[in-house]
């Protein structure tokens, strides 16, 4: 397996719980930078159904970044739908923030979600290792 870094970019690997809902995990992301670079991710699934990680990868970190498809909370899991969202990136926490969302459809993957008792869910910045990362750019 190789990694592909473009440019100043850094990997991103949303964390999942251990119990996902028995349903195909798998989607497809567009990340189009401030810079107006496009990223387009086939797939952002664990490799192994039993992984918590899923990677994406984002270059020009330090400017706010939209997403295609984003992780949202409902009642008792988290929801990836389809919308326009905008991550800013906190160095001092290492994670990613949705500053905002404009949701399109309410059709999405729903996996099982902690007891979480923050109002949004964090997507926590994992630094990459080799072991870790498939080629993500087809």
């Amino acid at each position: 397996m190789s990694t592909n870094t473009m440019g100043d970019g850094f990997f991103v690997f949303f964390r999942l719980t251990d119990h996902i809902f028995k349903t195909n995990n798998r989607f497809r992301v567009n990340i189009t930078s401030s810079t107006g670079k496009l990223i387009k991710i086939d797939s952002v699934s664990p490799v192994d159904s039993d992984d918590k990680y899923a990677p994406i990868e984002i270059s020009d970190s330090a400017a706010p970044i939209i997403l295609a498809y984003i992780i949202q909370r409902t009642d008792n899991a988290i929801v990836v739908s389809e919308g326009e969202a905008k991550i800013k990136y906190d160095d001092i926490t290492r994670k990613l923030h949705v500053l905002d969302f404009k949701q399109k459809n309410m059709e999405g993957v729903a996996l099982k979600l902690d007891d979480s008792k923050n109002p949004y869910f964090n997507l926590q910045l994992i630094r990459a290792t080799g072991s870790l990362c498939s080629k993500l750019n087809r």
